[in-house]
């Protein structure tokens, strides 16, 4: 299964593809993408999680073409 995915540069971008898609076994929830990607524990729990633009808690199954969303709440300006 292939979700797309839109993380904040902590992440680990080495495991998407050029096209910024994640390959996962069929049942993958969101917490198993966010563990793929090596979020750090402090940063993951400060994370708004998104699949196809509405929240989503980590327990969030995923299904093949799902678009992730990994939102950093803090900004500078």
């Amino acid at each position: 299964m292939r979700v797309q995915v839109f993380a904040p540069p902590f992440c680990d971008h080495s495991v998407l593809d050029e096209g910024g898609e994640l390959t996962l076994p069929e049942g993958a929830t969101l917490g198993m993408a966010l563990k793929r990607l090596k979020v750090p524990p402090l940063a993951g729990r400060l994370l708004i999680t998104k699949v196809n633009y509405d929240r989503a808690p980590r327990s969030r199954k995923l299904k093949d073409g799902d678009v992730v969303s990994l939102l950093w709440p803090i900004s500078g300006g």
